[in-house]
């Protein structure tokens, strides 16, 4: 409960949802947990799925959007070994990017990749450590609930 317990000290409401042994959550988990949430007016509730990107790709848990992160630390082939969750993201979050002049990363691989397996998808590059980048992706979040709520 690593991420729960720092979340928290953040002040986000955080449950933890355990899988079992399972390598993925699945819909009924998340329908149990959320169940307990009391949201607030305009509410975002983010579902950290677990495992690597395989299972959580097959499988929907009730989300409204796809968000894949990828870092340049796990290495620029991703987007070929688990080209199914490149393909149904909705966004897709490239993080650590103020590491790339100190890591193995081929930037034009990865993306041509991303593009040739989901060409509408926003391709953010963000940082966790500088914050580049969070704020298009607030916006997108944002633009993207005005949508759905509009229909």
């Amino acid at each position: 409960d690593l991420d729960a317990v720092t979340m928290q000290k953040l002040g986000v409401d955080t449950i933890q949802i355990n899988t079992g042994g399972a390598c993925h959550l699945d819909s009924p988990l998340v329908k149990k947990a959320i169940e307990n949430l009391d949201f607030e007016e305009n509410s975002i509730v983010f579902i950290e799925n677990i495992g690597n990107l395989v299972c959580p790709a097959e499988f929907s848990i009730g989300e409204h959007v796809k968000m894949l992160i990828s870092t340049v630390t796990e290495g620029s082939d991703k987007p070929y070994k688990y080209p199914l969750a490149f393909e149904k993201a909705d966004i897709i979050i490239l993080n650590k990017v103020d590491l790339i002049p100190y890591v193995d990363f081929n930037e034009k691989f990865f993306t041509d990749g991303v593009r040739a397996l989901n060409k509408k998808a926003p391709l953010v590059h963000c940082s966790s450590k500088t914050g580049e980048g969070f704020e298009k992706v607030a916006a997108w979040l944002e633009a993207k609930a005005v949508v759905d709520l509009i229909g």
